[in-house]
């Protein structure tokens, strides 16, 4: 249910579309909305282990690699299973990656450093999703740099247009309804934004978090300490993000660090003001449209969020400015270079 998936998924639909056949494989055989709207789309969907770490999938992609002219692996053990995969499968199939992030915990070891460069050796092209993203992988492999590409990830905007209500959800109209879209895993900080809303009036604000993972229950435990129950809501996993955005007032991307945040786009795309952490990732993408705070700064984010709940003026101009950064994004532009990069990879 995160970004990478829910753009596997994106891309797979706007392909067949255009003529192509794509098929999406995953190690993790969970059934959720996300593999279920992929499916109703028609697109097949193979599991592959059950597992993220299961070895026994990289002979099932080796076999599943010669029906395909283009594998494009997203994340880690995909990566990784996909290059080892290419060495059973034949010639006859490119891969494809994308970095997804600025960073990960592999950086600064020396055998990952290692392990990387044969990994990534193994690829046709490397997709980064946002300048950084290049730079930090080209000095961390100090190799392959003209493998790599930047191609940005992008959104449906037709979707946040005229989103379909979702009437399990009621916000109070008259408190300012902060939102942030993220999973509960150690790369993103919804810890900065639940202490923000313990330093704002209870009446006057409500939090609503969008997303599941491991740090849930440290995350509710964050919750009762610092007395915010009662304007703090988890949402759990949703397949309505486009809804529950334009009923929000304020949506905030708290992160220590990112690669280029589409919850960040979806936010502006909703036409509401971005506030996000001033981290490689989110900078690139909401600075000079949304507003930035220092990383774990919660005194500085609540004084953001009190501005703009306090003058109307304000709020509505950065909305408008993230509104117009958000069109930059649009999936259609994305999918064209995906399409030619392809072209590019196969000679087809």
């Amino acid at each position: 249910m995160g970004g990478a998936e829910t753009l596997a998924v994106q891309m797979a639909d706007m392909l067949r579309l255009r003529g192509h056949e794509a098929g999406i494989a995953v190690l993790d055989g969970e059934r959720t909305s996300l593999s279920e709207h992929a499916t109703s789309k028609g697109i097949p969907v193979t599991c592959l282990g059950g597992s993220a770490y299961n070895p026994l999938a990289i002979l099932k992609i080796a076999r599943l690699m010669k029906g395909y002219d283009v594998v494009h692996a997203h994340n880690t053990s995909p990566q990784f299973f996909a290059a080892i995969a290419s060495m059973f499968a034949g010639k006859g199939t490119k891969l494809v990656t994308t970095e997804h992030n600025t960073t990960n915990r592999r950086r600064g070891s020396r055998l990952w450093r290692i392990a990387d460069r044969w990994m990534y050796g193994r690829y046709s092209m490397i997709v980064c999703i946002t300048e950084s993203a290049r730079d930090n992988l080209a000095r961390h492999l100090g190799c392959h740099e003209d493998r790599m590409t930047v191609i940005h990830n992008g959104i449906d905007l037709e979707a946040f247009r005229n989103p379909v209500p979702c009437p399990d959800v009621r916000m109070d109209k008259g408190k300012c309804n902060v939102i942030m879209v993220a999973g509960f895993r150690e790369q993103k900080d919804q810890d900065t934004l639940i202490r923000a809303a313990a330093l704002l009036p209870e009446s006057r604000f409500h939090l609503w978090l969008v997303g599941d993972g491991r740090r849930r229950t440290q995350l509710e435990a964050l919750i009762k300490s610092e007395r915010v129950e009662d304007r703090c809501t988890l949402l759990g996993l949703r397949s309505d993000v486009p809804s529950l955005l334009r009923m929000a007032d304020v949506t905030v991307m708290s992160s220590h660090y990112e690669g280029l945040s589409l919850s960040s786009v979806e936010g502006m795309a909703a036409g509401k003001p971005m506030i996000a952490s001033d981290v490689p990732g989110l900078k690139e993408v909401v600075g000079g449209a949304g507003i930035l705070f220092h990383e774990g700064d919660s005194q500085e984010l609540a004084q953001i969020l009190a501005r703009l709940a306090d003058d109307r003026g304000f709020k509505d101009a950065i909305a408008a400015q993230c509104l117009g950064r958000a069109r930059q994004y649009d999936i259609r532009t994305m999918i064209d270079r995906y399409e030619k990069l392809y072209h590019q990879v196969t000679g087809k």
